[in-house]
C-alpha cells in the first residue's frame, strides 16, 4: 500500500510538472514559428499546449519535427522580388458610332409622323453632326413640328450655335476696346466681321436682324481691310457678303482682288463662276472651272464642274 501511494504521488507530481513545463515550451515553439503562421497567437499557443499535454513527451517531439519541416518547406518556396514599373496611362479610344441612315434617310425619318419620336430625335441628331446652312434650315422647319420634343430639341440646337458665336463676338468686342495698336485693332475687326458673317452663313439670324448683322459684317470687314489691304481672306469675305447681298459688281471686284493676292482657287473660282452664272455668262463660267483641276477634289463642287466642262 505504501509503495502504491508513493508511485501514485510521484506520477501525479510528474504530470503536474510536465503540464507546467509544457506551457512555456508551447510559448517558445510559437516564437520560433515563421511570422506568417503566428496568428492567431492565443489559439496557436493553446493548440501547442494541448497537443503536448495530451501526448506527453512525444507530442513535444512531434511539434519540433513539424516546425523543422515547416521551415524546410518555406525555404523551398521561390522568392519573387518586388519590382517597380511605370504605370501605363490608359486613354479611352473615342468611339464614333456608325452612320445608320442612307442618303436622305435621316431627313425623311425626322420629318415622318409615323416614325417613333425617339428615332426622329436620333435622326435629327445625326443631321446635326456638322453645322451648315442646310442643316439649320431643317432645324428651323422642325420648329413647326407638332411634337414638343422635336420642336424643343431643334430650338436648343439653333440656340446653342447662336449663343456660342455671340459669346465669341463679345470677346472680340472686348479685344477691340483693349487694342493698343492699329494692327491689334484690325485683327479684332477682322474677327468680328468673320463672326457676324458666320451668323448669316449658318442661317442663325432672320428678317431685320439678318440685315443688321450683314451691315455689321461689312462694316467691320471694311474697317479691317483699311489696315490690312493685302489680306486675301478679308477680300474673300467681302466677296461672299456682296454675293449674298446680290451686289454682283462689288462681289466680283472683291474676289478678283483676292485672286491677285494669291487666295486659293477653291475660295475664289466657285464664287466667280456663280457670278458668271447669275449674269448668264456661261463661257466665262467654263473658263473659271477650267482654271484649276483641284476644284474636282471638292465633293460638293465636283459634279457641277464635270457638268460645265
Amino acid at each position: 500500500m505504501m509503495f502504491e501511494f508513493v508511485m501514485h504521488h510521484s506520477l501525479l507530481s510528474f504530470e503536474l510538472l510536465y503540464i507546467l513545463i509544457s506551457f512555456p515550451i508551447a510559448v517558445f515553439l510559437w516564437h520560433i514559428l515563421p511570422p506568417i503562421y503566428q496568428q492567431p497567437k492565443r489559439l496557436i499557443i493553446l493548440s501547442f499546449f494541448g497537443f503536448s499535454v495530451f501526448i506527453p513527451v512525444l507530442g513535444i517531439l512531434l511539434l519540433i519535427v513539424g516546425l523543422i519541416l515547416l521551415y524546410w518547406m518555406e525555404k523551398q518556396k521561390k522568392q519573387v522580388a518586388i519590382k517597380t514599373t511605370q504605370q501605363p496611362i490608359y486613354d479611352r479610344e473615342k468611339i464614333t458610332p456608325p452612320i445608320r441612315f442612307g442618303e436622305g434617310g435621316a431627313l425623311i425619318r425626322a420629318q415622318s409622323d409615323d416614325v417613333p419620336i425617339f428615332d426622329r430625335l436620333r435622326s435629327l441628331t445625326a443631321i446635326n453632326v456638322t453645322a451648315s446652312p442646310c442643316v439649320n434650315i431643317i432645324n428651323r422647319n422642325m420648329l413647326q413640328s407638332g411634337a414638343d420634343e422635336l420642336r424643343l430639341y431643334a430650338f436648343s440646337l439653333l440656340e446653342k450655335q447662336e449663343t456660342s458665336i455671340n459669346n465669341q463676338i463679345n470677346e472680340a468686342l472686348q479685344e477691340l476696346k483693349k487694342a493698343k495698336s492699329k494692327t491689334e485693332k484690325a485683327s479684332a475687326e477682322k474677327r468680328l466681321a468673320l463672326l457676324y458673317w458666320e451668323l448669316v452663313y449658318l442661317d442663325l439670324v432672320q428678317n431685320d436682324l439678318l440685315e443688321a448683322t450683314l451691315e455689321k459684317a461689312i462694316h467691320y470687314a471694311n474697317l479691317a481691310v483699311e489696315q490690312l489691304p493685302n489680306d486675301a481672306d478679308l477680300w474673300v469675305l467681302l466677296g461672299k457678303i456682296y454675293l449674298y447681298k446680290k451686289d454682283n459688281e462689288k462681289a466680283k471686284e472683291a474676289l478678283n482682288r483676292a485672286r491677285e493676292l494669291n487666295a486659293p482657287y477653291s475660295k475664289t473660282l466657285p464664287y466667280l463662276a456663280e457670278l458668271s452664272f447669275n449674269e448668264c455668262n456661261f463661257e466665262e463660267l467654263r473658263n473659271y472651272f477650267n482654271m484649276s483641276e483641284t476644284l474636282k477634289d471638292i465633293p460638293k463642287l465636283a459634279p457641277i464642274v464635270d457638268f460645265w466642262i
